[in-house]
């Protein structure tokens, strides 16, 4: 079920309908953090792939779990991900910039 989700993210990102992606990204990953499926969130985090995600929907999925990043062990793994492949893509300095406080 999670699987079919993040395809339908990817997919829309990939069609530059991130808003759409960011929505779809909220609906479910808010359902799951308020029904305490904190470890089901952790395997979406694991199961992202960073490089397959826009700069906007990299920032959402870091906004929308870090009030219960410490039930999210993955987290920590997805940021440092999304750190490597923005370096490619933007640069250390604008980096820090995207990324604050999240």
């Amino acid at each position: 079920m999670i699987e079919t989700w993040l395809n339908e993210i990817y997919q829309l990102d990939l069609d530059d309908k991130t808003d759409a992606a960011i929505d779809v990204l909220f609906d479910h990953v808010d359902d799951l953090l308020s029904a305490g499926e904190f470890d089901q969130c952790d395997e979406v985090l694991k199961d992202l792939d960073p490089n397959r995600l826009s700069n906007a929907l990299i920032v959402a999925v870091l906004s929308i779990t870090k009030a219960a990043g410490g039930h999210l062990p993955s987290r920590f793994h997805f940021a440092e991900r999304s750190r490597a492949s923005l370096s490619q893509r933007i640069g250390p300095l604008r980096i820090e910039a995207l990324l604050a406080n999240l």
